[in-house]
């Protein structure tokens, strides 16, 4: 990266306890991240796909969800269709539906943004496509049924994203263009069937500026969503029941940068709620609340990288948190922290390929048989699922002084 480092391996046990040992600053102290990253001859990172799954136009993996204790994922492509598949036993992915869900759509279809688990079936959205966002689900994985049409009764609804669970009820938003002729949508269901669907935020909530949520999540006694907004700054909005008239906004503004115009995933991690921003200015951006009204900047250079424009991806497994950046000039990075304060740089930029520019929101990470998976967009080769083996040694690094 930008400092020579000198790397020695240790287990992964050892760096976590070592990470925590090298951390000294409190919850309102603004850290920089670290100048380091993994060793390429160590592979803590494995692929587990080919690329595009055999199929460069297959350009990224923008979904993956555990269903039934198998790994589906979900890819885009723009010439037939996007496609759903499922990881078998042996490695080998099968694609288990067909492009587009089928020749009446094909190509309108492209993408597929979000996957979730409700209720006994597998639930997949689409969007970014030449038609209104569609929701499809399965109840074994491999046959598919059309749950919502035509953006939940709007054309202008271009995509449908991203799913969330509350209190017994399905949540799906619904994906406006940017322009601000109108606003998102969020729609929930207490069984996901056809035709048992309630809007509850219409019009981006007031303001046609808010076209997309990225992500919803329970914290305390609140269901949370980070709103995009590309004029006025992203939104935080919050309700404590779910149903219309209830969403407040909490955070607007960018956290009071304007430049931080779209969020990325959330999660929870030692008592904090975390978000990342994209800010095009001075680099992408982490926040985080222990009460989600009151926010604090953790990061705010894009790890030291302003080519990182924007925190996609935040995501907590085995004690660690992790975030994921878009980057369109060396390829996505991912970073690590045991207290969501000092960070570690632990792939190659572009896990080695600088085409994998970006993941998408927390739909493109998992956890699957105590591993990381992460999926990528690369529109040159083909999107690539990449494995965190937690049985790989790590690479911490030593700075020399």
């Amino acid at each position: 990266m930008k400092r020579n480092v000198l790397f020695f391996s240790v287990s992964m046990i050892v760096m976590f306890s070592m990470l925590v040992g090298l951390t000294a600053s409190t919850a309102q102290t603004l850290q920089s991240a670290m100048p380091s990253h993994a060793a390429s001859a160590v592979p803590i990172w494995r692929q587990v796909n080919l690329n595009g799954f055999g199929d460069p136009y297959n350009v990224g993996v923008l979904a993956l969800e555990i269903f039934k204790d198998q790994l589906y994922a979900a890819s885009d492509n723009y010439q037939i269709g996007a496609k759903v598949w499922r990881m078998e036993t042996n490695g080998s992915w099968t694609a288990v539906s067909e492009p587009g869900f089928g020749s009446a759509y094909g190509k309108k279809n492209a993408a597929i943004p979000d996957m979730t688990v409700f209720n006994g079936n597998l639930y997949a959205s689409t969007a970014w496509s030449g038609i209104a966002g569609q929701m499809w689900r399965t109840p074994d994985g491999a046959s598919w049924n059309l749950v919502v049409n035509n953006g939940f009764g709007s054309p202008n609804n271009f995509g449908v994203a991203p799913f969330g669970t509350f209190k017994g009820f399905i949540y799906a938003g619904t994906i406006f263009d940017s322009n601000g002729t109108n606003g998102l949508e969020i729609w929930r269901s207490a069984t996901g069937n056809p035709g048992d669907w309630q809007k509850v935020v219409t019009g981006g909530k007031g303001n046609p500026n808010n076209y997309l949520a990225t992500d919803f999540t329970e914290f305390g006694d609140y269901f949370y969503a980070a709103v995009e907004n590309m004029q006025d700054g992203l939104e935080i909005w919050r309700t404590d029941d779910g149903s219309d008239s209830t969403w407040t906004t909490v955070s607007s503004g960018g956290f009071g940068d304007a430049d931080n115009t779209q969020s990325g995933g959330m999660t929870i991690y030692k008592g904090y709620l975390y978000v990342g921003t994209r800010n095009d200015v001075t680099g992408a951006q982490l926040y985080r609340s222990a009460n989600g009204t009151l926010w604090d900047q953790v990061i705010d250079d894009g790890f030291g990288d302003l080519d990182n424009f924007k925190i996609e991806m935040i995501y907590i497994l085995n004690d660690s948190l992790f975030a994921g950046t878009d980057n369109n000039i060396s390829g996505v990075e991912i970073w690590q922290s045991t207290d969501g304060l000092v960070w570690y740089q632990i792939n190659q930029d572009g896990f080695g390929d600088h085409n994998n520019l970006t993941v998408l929101w927390n739909s493109s990470i998992t956890e699957y048989l105590k591993h990381l998976y992460i999926g990528t967009e690369n529109t040159v080769n083909g999107g690539e699922i990449w494995q965190l083996y937690a049985g790989f040694p790590m690479y911490l690094p030593v700075v020399k002084r």
